[in-house]
């Protein structure tokens, strides 16, 4: 969802989207240094059905037509979901993005390239951009373990077997842990 060109998520079902977008705003809370606190709320009785228009009710989880997003049966027919309730809220940092409009030629392969120019209209989201789609420069365990291989497989020991090699290593491996 993050990334420009995939973020309507067409390959996934609703729940799935709307799993990712809980998920985003929760690191978006923890990225403002707020708090997240879940309430469970029980009614007594269902809440009334509400009618709406498609275009109303889903206008903060659609794509913008350049992607050539084709509108769901379930958003064609125009009711509200049962499961589901949508408060007027203000819109906040995901909901900018998904309703922006995004020209499509000016897309790269690299999402950091466009959270690098759209930085300052999305600072939060920006930040978890770059740390999702981020590579760590390096790992300290994979530089052990070849370190290690390094060690055992020297000018005297050319000749070892390569699964020889990976017995030694888990050896080792398992005697560090202990």
């Amino acid at each position: 969802m993050l990334h420009p060109k995939y973020r309507s998520l067409k390959c996934c079902t609703k729940e799935e989207r709307l799993r990712c977008q809980q998920y985003i705003r929760e690191q978006l809370k923890i990225i403002g240094g707020i708090a997240t606190t879940v309430t469970v709320v029980q009614e007594v009785e269902p809440p009334p059905k509400k009618f709406k228009v498609a275009d109303d009710l889903f206008s903060r989880f659609e794509d913008d037509n350049s992607y050539g997003m084709e509108e769901n049966e379930d958003q064609a027919t125009g009711y509200e979901s049962d499961e589901y309730t949508f408060n007027d809220k203000k819109p906040d940092e995901l909901d900018r993005y998904l309703a922006m409009e995004i020209d499509k030629s000016l897309l790269t392969n690299n999402p950091l390239d466009f959270w690098k120019i759209h930085s300052k209209t999305f600072p939060s989201l920006s930040k978890l951009a770059r740390r999702v789609h981020s590579i760590p420069a390096t790992s300290t365990e994979v530089e052990r373990q070849f370190s290690s291989a390094g060690l055992i497989i020297n000018q005297c020991r050319t000749n070892i077997n390569p699964e020889q090699v990976g017995n030694i290593l888990l050896i080792r491996s398992l005697n560090r842990v202990k």
